[in-house]
């Protein structure tokens, strides 16, 4: 066998070798509601300086939130449970939340996701960790649940004045 045939035989073998690896690695797919919050954050981080109509926008609130204050006790978003919604106006900025509770967004593909975010504790009456992503609109804050759990307990945007000034 010439050089030739040896290393057209290597290199076929790698390809397939790394093809059939690549079909056995586990996929492991966004859920329906971590598909449905990510769009919508995303569609939302996408704008410079996200104000309360693009909460709306994104997330397909009622009309009335639009004024930048709005509490939903069950909001009718399946996909995410029905999770309860807050959105209001803060010194230099607002603040959005939604509480999932039904539905599980595993923590492991928020950071998969959003990487560059790292661990911080928002509170202080105790350690509440929160995955946080810092921009110069303000933060992005996945928290973990206070009990074991890989799911998000909630997700908080805020773009006030202190969140955008103390960005690191």
């Amino acid at each position: 066998m010439s050089w030739r045939g040896f290393l057209h035989i290597t290199l076929s073998t790698l390809v397939a070798g790394g093809a059939f690896l690549f079909w056995l690695a586990p996929k492991d797919p966004f859920s329906p509601a971590e598909m449905v919050l990510f769009d919508g954050l995303d569609q939302l981080v996408s704008k410079r300086d996200p104000a309360p109509a693009d909460f709306v926008d994104a997330f397909g609130l009622p009309a009335e939130c639009r004024s930048g204050d709005c509490y939903i006790e069950r909001w009718s978003q399946p996909a995410l449970g029905n999770p309860r919604v807050r959105l209001s106006q803060e010194v230099g900025g607002s603040i959005f939340e939604i509480e999932l509770d039904r539905v599980c967004v595993r923590t492991d593909r928020v950071s998969v996701k959003y990487r560059g975010g790292k661990i911080e504790s928002f509170c202080d009456h105790g350690y509440c960790p929160s995955y946080a992503l810092w921009n110069d609109w303000g933060v992005m804050a996945f928290d973990w649940p206070r009990k074991p759990s890989n799911c998000v307990g909630d997700v908080v945007i805020n773009t006030g004045k202190l969140f955008r000034d103390s960005a690191p």
